[in-house]
């Protein structure tokens, strides 16, 4: 969507330095390697990277606007004298003002948002929700998991005038961000998948997660709606508590009401199959993935179409469409005919616990290839200690750990009574070697870890 600087203005709040003509821009750029012609920069100070050392690599390929911080105006004019003939403009914050502008395109469009957060399914529940949404609308989605303060506004910046929705991740690891990714995004509807043991290190505690996870219903428009999962305890307070619409999804407990359920849920041919019921409609779901702790995802999913106004038959044949993301439950046969459980995207312990749960169902010999479980504070020694209890339990036989955890994963699994002799400790090109030599035809190993772990190297050595 174009901006006129005259909006740029307005929406940043920042202060005119240098404008050669009026102009337009309609993509803005973060990375001076993706800026073309007359593009828009921020110059963005990051964790590892400060953007106003490249500003002259910006220059150079053509961008027309630059977006800098008030502090670095005098360095950068003196570095790159030939920006004075660009659109310049100074800001207090860059990343403030790259929500600010997003927020300003989010309104300027006029589009509807459907925001997706929680401890755990995230990603998954956004794809099916676009999936649904797509049947009768113009929709736009992240093509990543871009899901935080930087990565949020630009997935809004690339909105298109034909779009009617976007479906939005929020993710978060301090107290506050959610408040600010709100104010960014303003949903028309805030889903709330689950409040679990993710960022611990940041949030403290479950109860921290839910607080910061909860801040997001105080940023739904004031004729929005709530999407909220009424089998999870620690959601139940904040649907007491709300006083805006709230539709209430679950299907654990049969005594409960629920606004969008499923009935009569079981597992064959790969698939999942329920029934689906809203308060108006039913209908028979095959659900392509043989995970039930994919059900949840399906019913917010569900509910957000169900909200938009979209038939149950849209609504079936979305979440029949749904193709799973990459890295997540994804089954890869190989071709000495074992199976890869590719959970390598991301854990936590409760998504762990999932996994394993899944990897209990499977029949024939199974083993587990763990990484760390990042970003959980205090609480990484316990944590990693039950996931070796929950892997003991499991039905495995043969556990790989690899990471600075991995004698704590080890301990839990021997007192669950786990052999030790059945347990591996080492390196990626190790515990690979290993498996490779292992792993026989009808065989199921889980790879699971969090993204840091990069658990995904591990894969190709033993597909390969």
């Amino acid at each position: 969507m174009k901006l006129s600087i005259k909006e740029i203005l307005k929406a940043t709040n920042g202060s005119l330095l240098f404008k050669k003509e009026e102009r337009f821009f309609n993509k803005i750029r973060i990375d001076s390697r993706a800026v073309s012609d007359n593009d828009l920069f921020i110059a963005i100070i990051g964790e590892t990277h400060n953007g106003h050392n490249f500003i002259k690599q910006a220059l150079n390929a053509g961008a027309g606007g630059f977006i800098i911080n008030q502090d670095h105006a005098d360095k950068v004019m003196q570095e790159t004298p030939l920006i004075e003939k660009s659109v310049v403009i100074s800001v207090n914050d860059t990343i403030k003002a790259l929500g600010d502008l997003a927020r300003f395109i989010r309104d300027k469009s006029g589009i509807s948002v459907a925001a997706i957060t929680g401890s755990n399914g995230k990603t998954t529940t956004r794809e099916m929700t676009a999936s649904i949404l797509k049947r009768k609308f113009s929709t736009h989605s992240a093509r990543k998991n871009y899901n935080n303060e930087i990565g949020l506004p630009l997935t809004l910046f690339e909105i298109a005038p034909e779009n009617k929705w976007a479906v939005l991740e929020l993710g978060i690891n301090h107290h506050g961000e959610m408040t600010r990714l709100g104010r960014i995004c303003a949903p028309d509807i805030g889903v709330i998948l689950n409040i679990g043991n993710a960022h611990l290190e940041g949030l403290g505690s479950i109860e921290g997660v839910m607080k910061a996870k909860t801040e997001i219903l105080g940023q739904i428009k004031s004729k929005g709606t709530a999407v909220l999962n009424g089998d999870d305890p620690m959601l139940i307070n904040a649907i007491k508590d709300y006083d805006g619409r709230a539709v209430v999804f679950g299907y654990l407990n049969k005594e409960k009401k629920y606004d969008i359920t499923a009935v009569n849920p079981e597992k064959k041919e790969g698939k999942i199959f329920f029934k689906l019921i809203t308060p108006d409609r039913h209908a028979d779901i095959e659900l392509p993935t043989n995970a039930f702790f994919m059900i949840p995802n399906a019913l917010a999913a569900a509910s957000v179409g169900y909200i938009a106004g979209l038939s149950i038959a849209d609504i079936q044949k979305g979440l029949e469409s749904f193709i799973p993301p990459k890295n997540r439950i994804d089954f890869i046969t190989t071709e000495k005919n074992f199976t890869i459980i590719n959970d390598a995207y991301n854990a936590n312990s409760d998504s762990t616990k999932a996994a394993f749960s899944l990897l209990s169902g499977i029949k024939g010999r199974k083993f587990a290839a763990l990484g760390d479980m990042l970003e959980l504070g205090e609480h990484s020694e316990r944590l990693h200690f039950e996931i070796g209890e929950v892997a003991a339990q499991s039905g495995i036989s043969g556990l790989f750990i690899t990471g600075d955890f991995s004698l704590y994963v080890k301990e839990g699994a021997i007192n669950s009574g786990f052999d030790e002799n059945k347990i591996v400790l080492g390196d990626k090109e190790q515990i690979a070697v290993i498996l490779n030599n292992v792993l026989k035809a009808k065989d199921t190993v889980l790879v699971k870890g969090s993204r840091g772990s990069f658990m995904e190297q591990l894969i190709e050595k033993i597909r390969n």
